[in-house]
């Protein structure tokens, strides 16, 4: 598929760029320079933009054949030495003080419906749709620069309050910072900063 100024090849068994993925394309800001994370990167889409922009991604997805995919999806738009790809469950393969300068999430957001024959791994976030989301924040002091960014999707589907009510236990200030109604749900692209203190 083309995307913007990319070829994208979505390989069977990995996550399509949709609604979720425009969202977060059409609204990350990026000065170029910076080191970026993309957690569960699928085709690599958002860590190639990224590449494009002038920033080094490292792409996460515990999913083999998504990185096999996002490696080809690099090499297709020549940004192969300006990326990385991992296979890793979220931030568990990095080591502490990596010091991204912004780490983007489109995570599974949706409420799991608790039949396993229904839930698929793509879109099931567990019980409140936020499952990896909190996995992420918990850890994400690991890897974000003092000055860094959290960008993540979440959904009106999903119980987030509990989410930014932990960010901000743990002098984190979310703030959504763009919105895309479908017919069913309304999705939000939040962006989380440290609340620096002066002195």
């Amino acid at each position: 598929m083309a995307l913007d100024d990319m070829v994208i090849y979505v390989w069977k068994g990995v996550y399509p760029p949709s609604d979720d993925t425009f969202l977060v394309l059409d609204n990350l800001k990026l000065d170029g320079g910076e080191l970026v994370l993309d957690i569960g990167t699928g085709t690599g889409v958002l860590a190639i933009k990224c590449a494009l922009m002038g920033c080094y991604a490292v792409g996460i997805d515990i999913n083999r054949v998504a990185i096999k995919n996002a490696q080809f999806n690099a090499k297709t738009n020549n940004v192969e030495r300006s990326t990385s790809f991992l296979c890793s469950d979220a931030t568990s393969a990095l080591r502490d003080n990596c010091e991204f300068d912004v780490v983007i999430m489109n995570p599974p957001y949706l409420p799991s419906t608790g039949i396993p024959s229904i839930d698929d791994p793509s879109w099931n976030g567990g019980l409140n749709g936020t499952s990896l989301i909190q996995k992420v924040v918990k850890e994400v002091h690991r890897v974000l620069s003092r000055n860094g960014k959290l960008y993540f999707v979440v959904s009106s589907l999903s119980k987030y309050d509990d989410v930014f009510s932990y960010l901000r236990s743990m002098n984190l200030q979310p703030v959504i910072v763009a919105e895309k109604k479908l017919w069913f749900e309304e999705l939000f692209l939040v962006e989380v900063r440290r609340c620096l203190t002066s002195g």
